[in-house]
C-alpha cells in the first residue's frame, strides 16, 4: 500500500480525534463507537484559525504603536 492509499482508507474519531482505519467500528484510543456517517476525513481547522486570531492581535499591537 503506497502512502497515497494509506492516507485515504484514515478517518478520524469523532470523540478524541485520533487516526483510524475507514472502516473501524470502534476507536482503539477512546473506546467510542464510529459513526458510518461520521467516518469522513475531518481537516483540523483550528490551526488556521489560531494563526489568524495571531496575525490579527499583532497587526493590531504594531498599529497602536
Amino acid at each position: 500500500m503506497t502512502n497515497s492509499e494509506y492516507e485515504h482508507n484514515l478517518a478520524y474519531c469523532p470523540s478524541c480525534g485520533t487516526e483510524v482505519y475507514l472502516y473501524t467500528e470502534r476507536c482503539p484510543e477512546c473506546g467510542d463507537y464510529i459513526s458510518p456517517t461520521l467516518r469522513r476525513k475531518r481537516r483540523r481547522l483550528w490551526i488556521p484559525i489560531v494563526a489568524l486570531i495571531v496575525l490579527v492581535a499583532f497587526l493590531l499591537l504594531i498599529l497602536r504603536l
